[in-house]
């Protein structure tokens, strides 16, 4: 079974995979890598596409809720982008962020 590391990062490897989808690979050789945190939720995914490479996705969820956060996309790489949610007291998405890197994130706001 194939097994890889977040952001090539040794102490973040595949979590909590039994009796879920820890990985798909098709015939083109498209991998896509899946790690969840103890609730279920996934934590990361990696796909690989030929010819281009490795991609990651994070994920930040609240832990009491269990509502999204954040989503981190090739987190600290050249090409990172963000999604960052807040919810109102009524736990309705009400303001959902994006932002690129090295942009203020209070300036790259739509939706």
């Amino acid at each position: 079974m194939p097994s890889l590391n977040y952001l090539h990062q040794t102490n973040r490897g595949q979590r909590y995979v039994r009796n879920r989808v820890s990985y798909t690979i098709t015939e083109a050789n498209i991998g896509t890598f899946y790690s969840y945190d103890p609730h279920g939720n996934v934590e990361w995914m990696a796909s690989h596409l030929p010819g281009l490479g490795m991609n990651f996705v994070g994920y930040e969820y609240d832990l009491i809720g269990g509502k999204m956060l954040r989503v981190l996309y090739d987190s600290g790489m050249g090409d990172m982008f963000a999604h960052r949610y807040r919810y109102d007291e009524d736990g309705c998405c009400q303001w959902p962020e994006s932002a690129g890197l090295g942009l203020r994130e209070d300036h790259q706001r739509f939706f």
